[in-house]
């Protein structure tokens, strides 16, 4: 069961996230709050798997809150569900902490998806977000070593996290088993001097290796 925290300062938009996940059956929504401050007491309190931000919110904005949940929370993933497109946003989103990023028009599934998949560590960026944080990063860096420093193989796996796929769908697209993608990945994260998926993913798109599709090698 996954255990969901609402932090989001419009009360009729809590009770509709509320109805809508109440109909998955691996979901539950333990709490809610409508500032940031009170999400940051609601997530110590009650520890959620999830917490689905709100940027835009009195009392401490969602950022804030991020980064007071993940120093407090360490088992808790954040998935920011905010009208905010623009790419800056984005980015002091993921330079937070946040696991996903998703905006409020988004289908109800891809919600539900984006849950899941923080939830089972993998990080989520709406297509809509993937595409502004792309175009930032290829502007701030076009020259990175990324290429020269990874083999054709890795190039494919990293390409492929960079578009939200998780290890299981990875291994399914490149007909491997999940134990050597998460062999690889850990290759990767060592070769580029990274932490984690998100800061691989984020140096992949900012590379050209992300959902636009990698250029011919």
């Amino acid at each position: 069961m996954i255990r969901v925290l609402l932090a989001d300062d419009h009360v009729l938009f809590r009770q509709g996230l509320r109805r809508l996940l109440e109909m998955e059956e691996d979901i539950r929504v333990v709490g809610e709050a409508g500032t940031g401050r009170a999400a940051h007491g609601a997530a110590v309190s009650l520890q959620p798997d999830v917490v689905l931000m709100d940027i835009s919110m009195p009392d401490g904005d969602g950022l804030q809150a991020t980064q007071f949940i993940l120093g407090d929370c360490p088992y808790t993933k954040i998935l920011v569900l905010t009208m905010h497109q623009e790419e800056e946003m984005v980015l002091q989103a993921l330079s937070r902490g946040a696991h996903g990023y998703l905006l409020k028009d988004a289908e109800s599934q891809q919600l539900v998806q984006a849950i899941r998949a923080v939830q089972q560590g993998d990080n989520f960026l709406s297509p809509a977000a993937t595409t502004r944080v792309v175009q930032k990063l290829r502007h701030m860096n076009n020259g990175s070593p990324t290429r020269a420093r990874l083999g054709k193989g890795d190039l494919e796996v990293l390409g492929l996290l960079a578009q939200g796929l998780s290890n299981q769908e990875i291994a399914w697209r490149l007909f491997l088993s999940e134990k050597t993608v998460r062999n690889r990945l850990s290759s990767i994260f060592q070769k580029l001097e990274v932490k984690n998926r998100t800061e691989a993913a984020l140096r992949a798109v900012r590379d050209g290796l992300g959902p636009a599709g990698p250029p011919p090698v």
